[in-house]
């Protein structure tokens, strides 16, 4: 077993309007971290869910509401959807085949740390129906 020590810097990945996503990427573990930057808290983000990564987010500024629901391998949402909401110093994780919507307030941080880097192929949509 390598136990190599990696050092780098994150490099940003997907940025727009709504927010800014920068990303380190392990080269040994395949692991990634990530600095999510929420600019524009008016529209949900997420609203997918990937079947082989687990995401775990830490919340470093501000505050909001993330739903969760268990997916089927078809993407159907199966068990009931769950609310948490987040502030500073919360700590989620979202383990693979569990859908997750994040409304947060503008200039929300957090970091994430997850199984995988980011894979379009392993984001796939769907939407969580909220109770407004």
């Amino acid at each position: 077993m390598c136990q190599q020590v990696e050092l780098g810097k994150l490099s940003c990945v997907s940025e727009d309007a709504r927010r800014a996503i920068c990303e380190f990427t392990f080269k040994e573990s395949g692991g990634a971290f990530q600095d999510f930057l929420i600019r524009d808290g008016s529209k949900p983000l997420g609203q997918h869910f990937h079947r082989l990564k687990e995401e775990i987010f830490y919340f470093l500024e501000g505050s909001g509401i993330i739903h969760t629901a268990l997916v089927d391998k078809n993407g159907k949402i199966t068990g009931p959807v769950k609310k948490f909401e987040v502030s500073k110093g919360s700590v989620i994780r979202i383990t693979p085949n569990q859908a997750h919507r994040f409304d947060l307030e503008p200039n929300t941080r957090f970091v994430a740390y997850s199984s995988k880097p980011f894979d379009p192929n392993d984001m796939v949509a769907c939407p969580i129906p909220i109770e407004v």
